[in-house]
This record gives structure tokens, C-alpha cells and sequence, in this order.
């Protein structure tokens, strides 16, 4: 095999190990990036629910839907 043959395959090989280095950091980086976002939007969702459902065992008390409409018996 000629130099110039070797020096093409080593080019083409270092090419090779460099795009697949490049795809895969590329791949983590946005698989990672994608999770937080949806971590943080089911975290938030989940606070609004829940302050919403606090909202509503608020409101059942002020306005006494949880005692007897005509005061205790």
C-alpha cells in the first residue's frame, strides 16, 4: 500500500472517530437538555395542581360547605 492510501485511510478513519464523537456528545447533551425541560414542566404542573386543590379546601372552608348549612346540631 502506497503513502498516499495510507494517508487517505488514517484521514478517513480520524474523520470517522471525530463526527461519531461529535454525534454522540451532541446526542447526550440535547437527551439531557430535553429531560430538564420536561422535569421542570411536570414540577411545575404539579405545584399549580396542587395549589389549586389547596385553592379549592380553602374556599370549602371559608364559605363552611364542610359544616352543617344551619350551624352544629
Amino acid at each position: 500500500m502506497n503513502l498516499r492510501k495510507k494517508l487517505a485511510l488514517a484521514s478517513g478513519l480520524v474523520t470517522l472517530v471525530t463526527v461519531g464523537v461529535l454525534a454522540v456528545s451532541a446526542y447526550v447533551i440535547a437527551s439531557h437538555e430535553l429531560r430538564s425541560q420536561v422535569d421542570d414542566s411536570l414540577k411545575s404542573r404539579a405545584a399549580t395542581i396542587v395549589r389549586e386543590i389547596d385553592r379549592a379546601l380553602d374556599r370549602r372552608d371559608i364559605f363552611g360547605r364542610q359544616r352543617a348549612p344551619l350551624g352544629p346540631t
